[in-house]
């Protein structure tokens, strides 16, 4: 099957950095926290060591977004919806457009806050769901209308 894989809009970046730096925060606060009051180390070293832990996890989670942004594709064909990603598990869902039972365009807060939504495509059955993030809210509702008359076509065509 030749799949026209298209890569996930990068302003999904800005999503992923607010998790980034939330995850940077948590490192460093329990870094110093399990220094000071477990292993019972000076306050200069725990906060040198805290700050250390930063940015070691700020570099590798910058590191691993880019990665992943390279790595995240998908398509919708007329007989598929298809999405992959992963650097070291990775992950490949196929689901037949002849199963779908809902196509939908979520925003949670943090996503509004961005201008960013997500294409959820549900089935009824065990094929689950597809979820494209990093897309523009006029976008997400383009592809959902694209899949939509898509289904309606197919129907149609039996």
């Amino acid at each position: 099957m030749n799949t026209d894989w298209l890569p996930v809009n990068a302003d999904v970046l800005k999503l992923w950095h607010r998790r980034l730096y939330i995850a940077v925060l948590i490192t460093g606060i329990a870094t110093i926290l399990i220094l000071l009051n477990w292993l019972d180390f000076s306050p200069a070293v725990s906060i040198i060591s805290g700050l250390l832990a930063c940015f070691a996890v700020f570099l590798l989670g910058w590191y691993y977004l880019f990665r992943r942004l390279a790595s995240t594709r998908w398509s919708v064909s007329g007989v598929t919806a298809e999405y992959k990603s992963g650097l070291w598990f990775h992950k490949y869902k196929c689901l037949p457009l002849i199963r779908v039972q809902a196509v939908e365009v979520h925003q949670g807060p943090v996503e509004m806050s961005l201008g960013l939504a997500r294409v959820l495509i549900r089935t009824g059955s065990s094929f689950g769901t597809v979820t494209i993030p990093g897309f523009a809210p006029e976008a997400a509702e383009s592809l959902k209308l694209e899949i939509m008359h898509r289904l309606a076509v197919r129907e149609a065509g039996q």
